[in-house]
């Protein structure tokens, strides 16, 4: 099912390792922009194994909306420096336009 997906979705925050969400968003969750049409987080076994052991997934969909593997949207390297998400924070950084919730993770952006 190829369909363009537009839409803000709630996410529960797993991790904040590596500074990007910080631990009052893991108690409360975020809100966040989608936007795709074919994108979702996919890997094998072996990986979501590593990915859990060694807490690598920073958040989930609350309502998985694409399909991606474990509801994964957003992963950290083991640094904790790189992180790589599907939701569009920079689309949530003014209240006028539906929410904040994308600023803490786009302000992180200057201590990396």
């Amino acid at each position: 099912n190829l369909n363009f997906i537009c839409d803000d979705v709630e996410l529960d925050v797993i991790s904040s390792k590596g500074g990007w969400l910080n631990n009052e968003h893991q108690k409360e969750g975020i809100n966040l922009p989608i936007a795709h049409g074919e994108g979702r987080y996919h890997c094998d076994s072996d990986t979501l194994k590593k990915l859990i052991d060694n807490d690598l997934i920073a958040i989930r969909y609350r309502n998985n909306p694409n399909g991606s593997t474990f509801d994964i949207a957003g992963i950290t390297n083991e640094q904790g420096n790189v992180f790589g998400l599907m939701p569009h924070p920079e689309r949530a950084c003014d209240e006028k336009i539906g929410g904040i919730d994308g600023l803490y993770t786009l302000k992180s952006l200057i201590r990396h």
